[in-house]
């Protein structure tokens, strides 16, 4: 197979990529025409993408946080090209480029199922704790002694708790979702480029 990474040029482009990535995720603020378009003014060079046959078949959509790291939006493939190399390709441009405009860190959340995927790439995982209902310090509360990444409070309204685990804690994911209302977990990945 001789798929292609690229990244979005235009406006096509970069719908293209948005409409896969919503045909695998749904709809989603993650996905928003009118933020991804900015992002594509500032550093299209991110937002990376596969193609085969004229058709969009994976996605590394990524963007250029304040801080000077990047983050991915979304890693995703078509089913029907799974297996093939297209995942890690698109993450290693997502690097090359990263490092291409002086960034430091990569940065993504994963589901459980992609988390071995990341880890065998580099990349190291930490818990995200997150809710627009609790604050950091009510977050802290419930830490069984895992050292602190940071908090933060990202976009003005979520607070987020991130811990430092060599292994993910599954039931201590749970007992945060459970305890606290609003609250979400997931594990984060970050992969330090310089």
């Amino acid at each position: 197979m001789n798929y292609t990474i690229t990244h979005a040029k235009n406006k096509s482009e970069l719908y293209a990529v948005l409409d896969f990535a919503e045909g695998i995720f749904g709809q989603s603020e993650q996905f928003d025409r009118a933020i991804w378009e900015a992002r594509l003014h500032l550093h299209p060079e991110l937002i990376v993408f596969a193609h085969f046959d004229g058709q969009v078949v994976g996605i590394a959509p990524s963007f250029l946080e304040d801080n000077g790291n990047v983050t991915v939006g979304a890693v995703a493939v078509d089913r029907r090209y799974r297996m093939k190399g297209i995942a890690s390709a698109l993450m290693v441009e997502v690097e090359r480029q990263s490092k291409a405009i002086g960034a430091k860190m990569v940065a993504l959340g994963a589901s459980e199922a992609a988390e071995d995927f990341y880890q065998k790439l580099g990349y190291i995982g930490q818990l995200l704790i997150q809710s627009e209902k609790c604050t950091a310090d009510e977050m802290l509360a419930l830490n069984p002694g895992y050292p602190v990444a940071f908090t933060n409070v990202y976009d003005g309204k979520i607070h987020q708790l991130c811990l430092r685990l060599d292994m993910p804690d599954r039931e201590l994911q749970q007992r945060y979702e459970s305890s606290l209302e609003g609250c979400y977990t997931q594990t984060m990945f970050w992969k330090n480029i310089a």
